[in-house]
């Protein structure tokens, strides 16, 4: 009869140590849901203020499409400076670009000309 005893004591300790295993891994679940709900929700609450400073150079205008094309960043201001065409007319294609995307509201200043010589590339 001991024996017997025993045994049924010893499944009542089984049934609660995997009660516990139970609740813990719900409570480690449920830690982990709530955490991937919170980052969801909060992963572009805010947004990013750029200037940013271009050559309008063909990679430049990629990026600027992409970057226009996103919603975790306010453009504030695009510079065009002295690179692979001049200032002059960087602000040009950079208006026509802005217009063409929709994109009016972006404020444009035009960096000056340098007193260097033009590189032989640019024609």
């Amino acid at each position: 009869m001991s024996v017997l005893k025993n045994l049924v004591g010893d499944c009542g300790y089984r049934r609660k140590k995997m009660q516990k295993k139970s609740i813990l891994i719900l409570l480690f679940l449920g830690i982990l849901l709530w955490g991937m709900a919170v980052v969801d929700l909060n992963g572009h609450s805010y947004r990013v203020p750029l200037i940013v400073d271009t050559d309008m150079a063909l990679d430049d205008v990629r990026a600027l499409v992409m970057l226009f094309n996103q919603d975790m960043a306010d453009t504030l201001l695009v510079v065009t400076s002295d690179g692979v065409v001049s200032p002059e007319l960087g602000a040009r294609n950079l208006r026509k670009l802005l217009t063409l995307l929709g994109k009016k509201n972006i404020r444009i200043a035009q960096g000056r000309q340098l007193d260097k010589e033009s590189p032989g590339w640019r024609g």
